[in-house]
């Protein structure tokens, strides 16, 4: 193989390798803005404020699963269930 042979084979490569990032930036893209659409669907619009809402929503959840225990404990004891 001459060495014009050798470069141009680089230089296929190298288009290949680009072709194929820019392919995947572009697949990243699509992600990025379901996953954008997805944060609006729940009212936020950063991570920020969606880790902020799970954190209010994990605080609700225990408190509801708190009030769960206790009127399942009230039931068991005025209907004397074991």
């Amino acid at each position: 193989m001459t060495q014009q042979e050798d470069k141009t084979n680089k230089l296929l490569k190298m288009k290949e390798q680009i072709d194929q990032a820019k392919s995947k930036a572009d697949r990243l893209r699509g992600t990025l803005e379901q996953l954008e659409g997805q944060l609006k669907q729940h009212g936020v619009k950063t991570l920020a404020e969606a880790k902020k809402k799970l954190d209010q929503m994990d605080v609700e959840l225990s408190k509801s699963e708190k009030e769960l225990e206790q009127g399942m404990t009230e039931l068991e004891k005025a209907y004397a269930w074991q």
